[in-house]
Parts: structure tokens; sequence; C-alpha cells
């Protein structure tokens, strides 16, 4: 029988086991823990395992905040095969056991040439087996049908990258990229940097915004516990890094009308390190109220993104 939980409002740092969907990790812990609103800041395929951002109740409509930020993975890419899904799961399209291509090459000194070469603003074609619509279909059905999918290569961010090769075949990868970016091409077109076949053959997501995998719990352990109260991080811990703005109980109440007043010329009370262009606005009591955003941050006036108000 599922346990019976009172309305949590927060968020739980999952580590994800490979071999399912996070749709499913939603799955389990909303059927064990009766579980009325949820959802996650940022899918993983199911052959990845590691940080998976569940949000509970008010806090879902703080999922965007890391929908939009840079996450962390690490891993293996595997060289000298190639995939229809750009990763190990896939139909195999190329074969090179012998990948002569790295024959007399000093190999720690490949990998620093190809951090030089994929650190930074890189164009990068997303794989064809993707959640990416064409023509209003996902671009993975095209694929599954037998479509020939060719997506656009766009601009994304690595903005950390470290390689060293395990062996001729095995090339051990860490990085921290923006939004958008697709570590199963990141693989391929390293192989193709190389001169050889690649597939992604391992990813772990370590960090998905401010939030790091050694604080996350096994799925198992979650859907054992009695509750799952004592597992969740408060709506404050969500934003915290984002600056600041303390609003008075009769802002808060105009602001709830509509009436956006007190976030003209408003500069923030405190200056966070992450995400110049939000601001999270708190009551004089530090209890979170909700998202406000502005078009540049050298501006101060504010418009609301999302109210996520807590009475209590």
């Amino acid at each position: 029988m599922a346990a019976v939980e009172t309305e949590l409002n927060g968020a739980l740092l999952v580590d994800k086991p490979e071999g399912i969907t996070s749709a499913e990790v939603l799955r389990r812990l909303e059927r064990k823990h009766s579980i009325a609103k949820i959802g996650h800041g940022g899918t993983l395929d199911p052959m990845a395992t590691g940080l998976l951002l569940v949000f509970l109740g008010k806090a879902t409509k703080l999922q965007t905040l890391f929908l939009d930020g840079d996450k962390a993975y690490s891993g293996v890419i595997r060289l000298g095969l190639s995939t229809d899904t750009d990763d190990i799961t896939g139909a195999v399209t190329s074969r090179d056991e012998a990948l002569a291509a790295l024959d007399g090459r000093d190999l720690s000194a490949l990998a620093r040439e190809l951090e030089k070469q994929f650190r930074g603003e890189i164009m990068q074609a997303p794989p064809a087996v993707s959640a990416i619509k064409l023509n209003g279909k996902r671009s993975y059905e095209l694929a599954r049908k037998g479509v020939d999918v060719q997506h656009e290569p766009r601009c994304v961010t690595i903005r950390e990258i470290a390689l060293e090769f395990q062996n001729r075949s095995q090339l051990s990868y860490a990085v921290r990229c923006s939004k958008g970016t697709f570590v199963r091409s990141l693989a391929r077109d390293i192989g193709g940097a190389l001169g050889v076949p690649a597939c992604l053959e391992s990813i772990r997501r370590t960090l998905s915004g401010a939030f790091s995998i050694e604080n996350a719990h096994p799925l198992d352990e979650l859907l054992a516990a009695s509750s799952i109260e004592p597992f969740v991080l408060p709506m404050e811990a969500i934003v915290e890094g984002l600056s600041k703005i303390v609003l008075s109980n009769d802002e808060l109440t105009s602001l709830a009308r509509g009436n956006q007043d007190a976030l003209r010329n408003r500069q923030p009370d405190s200056q966070g390190p992450a995400r110049p262009e939000l601001a999270a606005v708190f009551d004089g009591e530090a209890r979170f109220y909700g998202l406000v955003e502005r078009s540049d941050a050298a501006l101060h006036d504010w418009k609301v993104r999302c109210l996520v108000r807590v009475e209590g």
C-alpha cells in the first residue's frame, strides 16, 4: 500500500539507475509515495545514470531553471564503432577495429588537442534518434521508421572538457556544457576529428545547475523509505545562488494581484553569482515567493516569471 504523504513542495536529488527512463523514475516515486504533482529538470536516456532533479508540488514551476541551465557528465567514448543512435545501444553502422588512424600518435597529446578543439562554442548536429521535432514528429519516431533524418548543426557551448585515453578504443570524458548539448553527438564528432567511427559507451550526469551527484540518493533508497519528506530540499535551497529581492507583505499582495510596481527600478537586496537575469523574491521572513526576470542584466526593471508562494 502506498504511503500517504502530506503535500510536499521541493526537490529530490535522485541517482537514476541504468535501464529505465526518467519518466519511469517519476512514476515509481509518484506511485510509492502518493505524490500529487511531480516533474523533473532534464531527462536522462535509459542507458544514462546519475543526477535527476525531481520536483514536487509547487516546485514544479521551477523546472525550467534546470532545463535551461548547465549540466556536467562523465563516462566513456567507444572508438572504432558507430551506431544509428550514436551510443552503444544502437544498431552498428560501421566498425574499425584496427584504428589505423591512431597509429604512431601520442595519445596523451592527442587528447589535449581534442580538448582545445571541442572547448567553447561549437557547431553540433543532434542525433537522428532524439526528441527534437521535425514537421510535428519526434525525430526518433521518424528514424525508427527508416526515414533518413538530418538535423542542421546548432551552436552549443562546452564550458569544460577533460579527455583521457584508457586504451586505443576507449576515451574517458568529463564535460560541463550548455543547454541543448548532446553528449552522444560529441562522442560521434570526436571520432570524426580522429578519423575513426565512435559512439557513446557510457554516460553519468554529475551536475545540474548547482546540484551535484554527491548529494543524490539512489532510487532504491527513496522507494524503500516509508516517507520521502526527510529527503526533500526546500524551495529556498533550489534557488540558492540567485540574486534576492525582499518585498513587504503589502508589496507581495500587490504582486499577486498583477501589480508589478514594486519591481520597477528595483536593485536586488543581495547579488547571487548565478543567472544575473533572474532573481528570487522572498518575504520578510525569508520565505521564497517566486522568480522574477529581466531582459538585460544592466536593467533594474523586473517582471514576474512565476509565483510559487507556500503559505504557513
